[in-house]
Parts: structure tokens; C-alpha cells; sequence
């Protein structure tokens, strides 16, 4: 994806390593100097990392406003057809106004409600 995004970016010697839980990728990133990774917007800006911009876009103006950042990840919530009981108020909750604020304020930007 970043060879997509950032030309030359592909002539990088990369030595790469996979890490299973965000946390532990926030940590990796803290403690290695000139690491690139790939976290939600809340956890880089709660490790305090630099999250960068690309094309002057930056991922806090995508959240804010109606622009592109070439860098998202979709969510996706999946379940069976007509939903009942705590599956149905689940699906309530995440549909009321309080939780969309609450997940904008953490940088969540909702593709759809």
C-alpha cells in the first residue's frame, strides 16, 4: 500500500516484523527510531507518534470534515438478519447520537449511519 501511495517508497530496505495486537505494534513504533507502521488514529495519537500526512491531508482533517485520506481501514459489524435481544440493543447503542460522538472523538469517522 505505501509503495502505492509514496513513490520511491518501494527502493526502502525494509526489514519488517508482524505484530498481532495494536498495542504491542504502538510499542514497537515508540521505541524504534525511524519505524513506519500502521495503527488507528486514537492509538498513534495516544502513544504520541507523529501520524503523517500525505498529499497535505491529514488523517485528523479526514475525521473532522467531509475529505479523502489515502490511508483508512474499513470496520466492518456483521450479524444475522433481524437481530433480537442484547444482539438488537447492541445494534441500537452503536446507532445513537451519544456513541457517534464519543467514537468521532476518538477518531473514528463513520462511513455510514
Amino acid at each position: 500500500m505505501l509503495e502505492d501511495k509514496l513513490p520511491g517508497f518501494g527502493k526502502v530496505q525494509s526489514q519488517g516484523k508482524v505484530f498481532y495486537t495494536t498495542p504491542e505494534a504502538a510499542r514497537a513504533i515508540q521505541s524504534h527510531p525511524y519505524t513506519i507502521g500502521y495503527l488507528p488514529l486514537n492509538v498513534a495519537l495516544k502513544s504520541g507518534l507523529k501520524v503523517l500526512r500525505i498529499d497535505g491531508q491529514s488523517p485528523h482533517e479526514y475525521v473532522a470534515q467531509d475529505t479523502e485520506y489515502p490511508f483508512t481501514v474499513p470496520f466492518y459489524l456483521v450479524y444475522r438478519e433481524n437481530p433480537a435481544g442484547a444482539v438488537r440493543c447492541f445494534l441500537d447503542f452503536l446507532s445513537g447520537d451519544k456513541i457517534k460522538r464519543r467514537l468521532q472523538a476518538e477518531g473514528v469517522r463513520p462511513a455510514s449511519w
